[in-house]
């Protein structure tokens, strides 16, 4: 991205606005053993799931929040979700359920409100939490950490953390990780004209579906904005989020950013 042009792999486009949206990637490399795991961070890994836990008839279910994950949801949810299903068909009792973050608590860049009320669900549910968690490697039947402690596990359910598209790198427009560094105005700091939104662009917002679609709307007001000589609008992070918990139950998450602070409110 340079001299208003994109290089692709079928040649070269000219632009006058530019607005990169190219997703980021999942970190599996940082976990040896990652294979081993299961996510529903995709279908084809989402069948892989089902297959594993329909089949499943008794041990341990164990679902983790790498370092580096920034956003807990997903793994959660899926904590939540197996004890419901293990409920439904009458398999909760002998089985254990254990929730890892690297964290000191889970969401705690939410404040106090939402890990205390997240720790009380775990709890209720006979979910083992463990905090500070630094994962190693995962076999088929076991989970290591750094500290050189193991934990049994039939079924793993890993969520790692994020790294920018590397299809920019060296384009002028991202930072160590590969991320596109952007403004509050969700316009690129290097490179004129040139606007991004959604999960590649740095940490102004958490990786979330309502982040994104709110920052690619800012992104593309702001480009007409400009045509047209006007001021731009600023890009307010904000978290809206339902969590399943599973059984009909949920939390509704509501977040605003202030003085680079979460304020975070809560309701079941």
């Amino acid at each position: 991205v340079a001299n208003c042009k994109v290089e692709t792999d079928s040649g070269s486009l000219s632009y006058d606005y530019l607005v990169i949206a190219i997703g980021a990637r999942w970190n599996w490399h940082k976990v040896s053993g990652s294979e081993n795991a299961f996510s529903l961070s995709s279908y084809e890994q989402a069948c892989k799931a089902k297959k594993a836990i329909t089949s499943f008839s008794g041990g341990t279910i164990c679902s983790i929040a790498a370092e580096g994950n920034r956003w807990e949801g997903p793994a959660l949810e899926t904590i939540f979700h197996a004890h419901a299903f293990l409920v439904e068909r009458g398999m909760r009792e002998g089985t254990a359920l254990h929730y890892f973050t690297a964290k000191k608590r889970p969401f705690e860049e939410l404040g106090a409100q939402v890990s205390e009320l997240l720790e009380k669900e775990l709890k209720k549910r006979k979910i083992t939490l463990h905090t500070g968690t630094k994962v190693s490697k995962i076999t088929s039947k076991e989970i290591e950490f750094l500290d050189g402690s193991k934990v049994a596990s039939d079924i793993s359910f890993l969520y790692p953390g994020y790294s920018g598209n590397q299809t920019l790198t060296g384009c002028g427009v991202t930072d160590f990780e590969n991320f596109v560094l952007v403004d509050e105005h969700m316009r690129t700091m290097e490179v004129k004209n040139v606007f991004a939104a959604g999960d590649c662009v740095n940490s102004l917002s958490l990786k979330l579906g309502f982040n994104a679609l709110s920052g690619a709307t800012v992104a593309g007001e702001n480009v007409a904005r400009e045509i047209l000589g006007k001021p731009l609008k600023k890009f307010v992070p904000k978290i809206v989020y339902v969590m399943e918990l599973g059984v009909g139950e949920g939390l509704l998450i509501n977040a605003r950013l202030k003085a680079g602070k979460w304020e975070a409110l809560t309701s079941r």
